[in-house]
């Protein structure tokens, strides 16, 4: 004798309790197995952007050139190994000397703000306000959150930089085992649409980034040359930190102007206002002109998306959140628009909409 199970008995009930008992208790392991391992997975999420990168100059190389297809990958890496060798050896120990110069002399610069502002008697308020130069490092430090999971000492940057220099590796090299791997997990009826979910994240990402890296070598170009025109010392360095930097929307060249502006305000007022004036040129060029331009065929990402993001990942993950957060919204976007909004609403893209992920099927 079988028990009652039509969906009135108790018997339904409890069967059905049970199950959502299970699935709620399934999804709050895998989020903290997920939590647990963060720091990790931001390291492989960030192996898996060099990676692409690879591939791409690789392919771009086979495409371009009579370079066979076997060949281009390792000679891919033999020249993007030359090229920070010769810029290594000409202008390494110039931008180490400004990097240095420039640790020494922002929080110098920031007291010396301090100073001009308490001579002010309107503003002497504000200057009672400003921490000193070391509370104000420590408090920038603090607010990257939990940074020193991931970077806690110079020595352990370098190891998660090995890292994630070799898992790039791996995956560039010979990255068809890694996908097959992933397909597979899927039931053989959903192993067509993982296929194109996969297609459309790399397309995205892999158009993205590049239009992320030639914005920033654009943003260092400007930059150098403005703030050699204005005259303001450190200018290798900076326009490098401002390229560097602007690899994080948004929040990036806020943090790449500050040391700039305080070295700036040493030379005088007019200086400073003229360095603010670079940088609010060079980002209006860069968010109005460059980001549509070069990544027009990429997910277009909303500012107010890609800064929640920013803030919600820099709280939970710090500055390694901070840094990922906009190519994370990347792979968010297309995922909720191909696995919710097309699969389980049925709204299709029109054709020539998605212009990205109908490529990559292509």
């Amino acid at each position: 004798m079988t028990a009652d199970t039509t969906p009135n008995t108790p018997s339904a009930f409890r069967a059905r309790l049970w199950s959502t008992i299970a699935a709620v208790t399934g999804t709050a392991v895998v989020l903290l197995v997920l939590w647990t391992i963060s720091d990790a997975l931001l390291l492989v999420f960030g192996a898996i952007l060099l990676a692409i990168l690879f591939r791409t100059l690789s392919e771009a190389l086979t495409r371009y050139t009579p370079v066979p297809e076997r060949i281009a990958f390792p000679l891919t890496l033999f020249l993007i190994a030359a090229f920070f060798a010769i810029i290594g050896l000409l202008y390494a120990p110039l931008i180490a000397e400004q990097f240095h110069e420039i640790g020494n002399s922002v929080p110098k610069a920031w007291e010396g703000l301090r100073s001009r502002l308490a001579q002010i008697p309107w503003a002497r308020g504000v200057a009672d306000a400003l921490p000193g130069p070391e509370v104000a490092i420590q408090r920038g430090a603090s607010m990257l959150g939990r940074i020193s999971n991931i970077f806690s000492s110079t020595l352990g940057a370098l190891f998660n930089f090995f890292i994630v220099v070799v898992l790039a590796l791996f995956l560039a090299a010979d990255p068809a085992p890694y996908r097959q791997g992933i397909i597979r997990l899927f039931p053989i009826s959903r192993r067509v649409r993982a296929v194109e979910v996969l297609d459309c994240l790399g397309e995205s990402l892999r158009l993205w980034l590049l239009g992320q890296l030639a914005a920033m070598l654009i943003i260092g170009v400007f930059t150098a040359i403005g703030l050699y025109i204005v005259g303001v010392p450190l200018a290798l360095g900076l326009s490098l930190l401002a390229a560097l930097f602007n690899f994080i929307p948004n929040v990036g060249p806020l943090i790449a102007g500050i040391p700039a502006v305080l070295l700036a305000l040493t030379h005088g007022v007019q200086d400073a206002l003229w360095v603010v004036v670079v940088y609010l040129v060079a980002q209006t060029i860069e968010g109005n002109f460059l980001t549509p331009m070069i990544q027009q065929r990429a997910s277009n990402l909303p500012p107010a998306l890609t800064i929640a993001a920013q803030i919600g990942l820099g709280l939970l993950f710090g500055f390694a959140g901070v840094a990922l957060a906009t190519p994370l919204t990347v792979v968010g976007m297309v995922m909720v628009r191909m696995l919710y909004i097309e699969d389980v609403l049925g709204d299709k893209p029109e054709p020539g909409e998605d212009s990205v992920c109908q490529s990559a099927r292509r």
